[in-house]
């Protein structure tokens, strides 16, 4: 499997991890927390009065992309084929053909993206778990 082809199936699952993040009540910005941007500084205040809970977050994040590049290298090496045709029936958009590519691949990488859910459940776990023992601070 080409490196594009990891890379699109790691960004498709990465918005899963987001929705995830979302969830956990840490999506309120989207990007690197690098200090710029909307809400940058609330962001850097947050992590000043906060630095437990910020950890919490920042811990669930890296565990999150860990279980979404995990999931991608399962699918490129154990799904390959279904990769490739799904590749080349959808350079045209979202036709019939390329629907059907999609499901098949799909169907092929389910024990991969059960597993990716399972971590991130995981994460959450330990991100609930952690913010409990922060309690404010």
């Amino acid at each position: 499997m080409n490196r594009s082809a990891t890379v699109v199936l790691a960004t498709a699952l990465a918005f899963g991890v987001a929705g995830a993040a979302w969830g956990f009540g840490h999506g309120r910005h989207h990007g690197p927390d690098d200090g710029h941007g909307p809400g940058a500084a609330d962001r850097i205040l947050e992590r000043v009065v906060h630095p437990c809970r910020t950890g919490c977050f920042d811990n669930a994040r890296t565990c999150g992309e860990s279980a979404t590049s995990t999931a991608a290298t399962c699918i490129a090496n154990g799904c390959a084929s279904d990769v490739t045709a799904a590749q080349t029936a959808c350079k045209s958009g979202r036709t019939s053909p390329c629907q059907t590519a999609m499901g098949t691949l799909r169907t092929c990488a389910q024990t991969c993206t059960d597993t990716a859910a399972t971590s991130r459940a995981s994460c959450h776990t330990t991100m609930t778990g952690c913010l409990a023992h922060c309690g404010q601070s």
